[in-house]
């Protein structure tokens, strides 16, 4: 159990039901012959079998149960100062501090800015807030900032940008590093706009090296010596006229930098839009309990609460990354990542749909998706069927989804009542392996389709039997019956088949042709 070793456990499932001689040859009586039943002795060991899964002695027990007491304690009296130690915890991992700042900000913790003067290298408190923290910043180095920071407290706060300049040159920071800092929003407190301070880097930090270098080693002339000096002493950059980046653009560069926007949300201008509309946001799509304890799921699949598989939705985001693929038979078709102001999940648009609305599929376009939840996988992902521009003056859903909606109702029965309330959208086939030569090709199609569940069949049988059918959906109704209870299953919820020479072959070979009747 210790080393939760599952075959050898299972290996001694017959000598610990049954007896026998185990792998020394000491005779074992097994639990049958102290009077258990058969059936009491194999629940017995599958209880013992599942807690393998997670055992440990009472030590361990008491004291994690010690810490999560201890920690519930800081989170309760002293929330600001635990969220900035949990955030101090991941510096440097971008990914988890922005989860872990979304955590802070349902705590009613918020997290400021980083600021040129006022962050330290860590997040730390400040006030009822935390600050964000220099050293979380994405191309800046712990030396440079810590650096950064002796600087300040020795000298006095920046007083303007060209301070800044001037005085980090004398750090040997790089322009990327500075560059960084300035797209992380750390230097709006200048009140520069950050497209003419990256410009100024490069010119302005060489002349003023250039006036010290000359300074240092004593020019000819005494009016070079004094142009030097001015050089070296200039309070501000000659600041050239360049347009300022866009908004998108300014949280576009925050998010790259430190893993969040952080002086805004790109999709703030289309709040009113996203509360009218039958949206379900990323935090529904995220599974139950996985949000302010790390890496736990509470409902043991790590699928989202009160969701079904294939269940019709739709979603609205803006596209942060987008990868186009190619199919076995050349058909592009695209996999997104959408991001709304909870967090991301992943769109996949297979090739019919990619054909619709490729036009759409733009780097940062705001979007509307419909389509089918798929929950098989570890990421819950999101099928697309059809998809809309979001626009800030949307009320209601795009005559798009009506139309998908319309189509999905004309397929049958399937799971109308999971997506009851919802827009339910049209899935776009995967493509079909083909049936082999020898299966048996249906002539015409059937009035209903009936399908037995063997009273010996594995645990696993139904739901790859339900999914199978989810995948070929179709307008054939499908009736289950349960050998086993002696009574067939709810056909509200069975999905409809799409029941032709192609599908049903591949249906009888995966679950037995012995197990089909056709009315």
């Amino acid at each position: 159990m210790g080393k939760k070793d599952e075959a050898l456990l299972q290996s001694y499932r017959k000598l610990f039901v049954d007896g026998g001689r185990d792998e020394k040859g000491v005779e074992v009586h097994g639990a049958m012959a102290k009077g258990l039943p058969r059936k009491v002795a194999d629940k017995l060991f599958d209880d013992i079998y599942a807690f393998a899964g997670y055992a440990f002695n009472k030590a361990h027990a008491a004291s994690y149960a010690a810490v999560a007491y201890y920690t519930a304690w800081c989170k309760y009296y002293y929330p600001v100062e635990y969220m900035a130690a949990i955030l101090n915890s991941h510096l440097g991992d971008l990914d988890k501090a922005q989860r872990y700042i979304r955590v802070a900000e349902t705590m009613r913790v918020k997290v400021l800015p980083p600021d040129i003067n006022l962050s330290g290298p860590r997040f730390q408190p400040e006030g009822q807030a935390i600050r964000f923290g220099l050293g979380a910043i994405k191309n800046v180095g712990k030396e440079a900032i810590q650096a950064l920071v002796d600087e300040r407290e020795a000298k006095g706060p920046y007083l303007s940008y060209g301070d800044f300049l001037r005085r980090l040159c004398d750090l040997s920071f790089n322009r990327k590093m500075i560059e960084s800092l300035i797209r992380s929003s750390a230097c709006d407190a200048f009140g520069v706009g950050r497209s003419r301070m990256v410009a100024v880097i490069d010119p302005f930090c060489s002349s003023v090296l250039s006036a010290q270098r000359g300074i240092m080693e004593g020019q000819l002339s005494l009016f070079d010596l004094n142009q030097d000096q001015a050089l070296a002493q200039k309070e501000e950059p000659d600041y050239p006229n360049v347009p300022e980046f866009s908004d998108l653009e300014r949280l576009t560069m925050e998010k790259e930098m430190t893993g969040l926007y952080v002086t805004g949300h790109p999709l703030s201008s289309f709040r009113q839009a996203l509360e009218a509309l039958p949206l379900m946001s990323s935090r529904e799509l995220a599974p139950e309990g996985n949000g302010d304890l790390e890496g736990l799921e509470t409902n043991g699949e790590g699928r989202p609460p009160n969701r079904a598989d294939r269940e019709r939705v739709v979603m609205a985001g803006l596209v942060i990354e987008r990868r186009l693929i190619f199919t076995k038979n050349n058909d592009r078709m695209a996999v997104l990542r959408l991001e709304d102001e909870g967090g991301s999940w992943e769109v996949v648009v297979f090739p019919r749909t990619y054909t619709a609305y490729q036009h759409l599929l733009d780097d940062t376009a705001a979007l509307v998706v419909g389509g089918a939840l798929d929950l098989r996988e570890e990421e819950p992902k999101l099928l697309a069927d059809v998809l809309a521009p979001l626009e800030a003056h949307l009320r209601q859903l795009p005559p798009e989804f009506e139309e998908a909606a319309k189509g999905w109702k004309a397929r049958g029965r399937g799971r109308a009542k999971a997506s009851q309330g919802r827009p339910p959208v049209r899935e776009e086939r995967r493509e079909r392996p083909e049936p082999r030569p020898d299966a048996v090709q249906p002539e015409t199609v059937p009035v209903s389709v009936v399908i037995r569940i063997p009273a010996g069949a594995p645990a696993n049988y139904l739901p790859r039997l339900m999914a199978a059918l989810d995948y070929f959906a179709g307008s054939v109704p499908v009736r289950l019956f349960d050998e086993a209870k002696g009574h067939f299953l709810d056909e509200d919820m069975t999905p409809s088949v799409d029941w032709n020479q192609a599908t049903a072959p591949l249906l009888m070979e995966g679950f037995g042709p012995e197990n089909f009747g056709i009315l």
